[in-house]
């Protein structure tokens, strides 16, 4: 069973270390690196990390592609992509004293060729594997892509893990998994969550339209459930703000680890709560900060 991590917009990143920055002057790099960075490749690197395998579904191409692809298998990350003729979007990090400058390239195009490709893509996975779609933040890919792809997988039995960037996409096609913001989620049921007892109604709700298993995140914490169980996942950390992607990345790891609730909440909360670099983090780090998250099995009854 492997996980398959969508980034349909990975992008060639080259980051400088400037002591001081300055315009229309010549600027020395204390350091500088280069790397790929995307939702799904950040997710494929987090989980190598903590020692589970997944796969890249991805679109590559143009003269870009080669340093790309030597980064992931650097790094041991196995992909499958669709080719394509335009460079992936570049992005240039200028880290200076006064922060962190931003430059970014042009979008590929996308043409109906290459949608098409991503939709045969998907017959590499096979029942029972998991495609995670990730948070997708660029133009050039539309929503039915997205929708298209989901529905593909499900009517093939794939079992489909789901974070959209702005709102909520599912309409017919209900998902095993869906991590959305309580800002998502009153936007989608047109409600609002002030009390407990409206955001396990709404999660309900989001069981019997939307997904198996699905995720609230708050500033506070994550409220679950199953249609039949609810949970809440809370913590005391002030300096701390929960990851949504990398809740996404812990949640696939652990229902391929087969995790019950408790522990799978408990997992993908503590893996997006931590402040470690993909690069950095180790599963000790996990077990630390799963020690102060507190559980709660919630008892609200759905008034109909």
């Amino acid at each position: 069973r492997m996980i398959y991590f969508t980034d349909l917009n990975p992008r060639y990143v080259k980051e400088f270390e400037i002591d001081d920055f300055e315009k229309n002057r010549d600027n020395f790099a204390k350091s500088s690196f280069e790397y790929a960075d995307g939702y799904g490749i950040e997710n494929a690197l987090l989980l190598k990390k903590l020692g589970e395998d997944s796969k890249l579904f991805t679109i590559l191409g143009g003269a870009n592609k080669k340093t790309i692809t030597s980064i992931l298998e650097n790094n041991k990350i196995d992909f499958s992509h669709v080719e394509i003729n335009d460079n992936p979007r570049e992005e240039i990090r200028i880290l200076n004293k006064e922060g962190l400058t931003k430059i970014f390239g042009n979008l590929p195009r996308i043409t109906g060729q290459t949608e098409r490709d991503l939709y045969m893509l998907t017959k590499d996975l096979k029942q029972e594997d998991y495609f995670v779609v990730t948070d997708n933040d660029q133009k050039n890919i539309s929503d039915e892509v997205i929708l298209n792809l989901i529905k593909l997988c499900r009517n093939n039995k794939i079992k489909v893990l789901a974070s959209f960037k702005d709102k909520i996409l599912l309409r017919e096609d209900k998902v095993t998994g869906l991590v959305a913001s309580k800002n998502q989620v009153e936007e989608f049921f047109d409600l609002k969550i002030n009390f407990e007892s409206e955001g396990v109604k709404l999660a309900k709700a989001m069981t019997e339209k939307l997904a198996e298993k699905a995720f609230i995140i708050s500033d506070g914490g994550v409220l679950y459930s199953d249609g039949e169980n609810s949970y809440k996942a809370e913590f005391d950390f002030k300096d701390k703000k929960i990851d949504k992607n990398r809740f996404l990345g812990g949640l696939a790891l652990s229902l391929n680890r087969n995790y019950k609730d408790q522990l799978m909440l408990t997992t993908s909360l503590a893996i997006s709560l931590s402040k470690k670099s993909i690069y950095e983090i180790e599963m000790s780090d996990i077990k630390i900060l799963s020690s102060d998250i507190k559980i709660r099995r919630l008892k609200w009854k759905i008034i109909r």
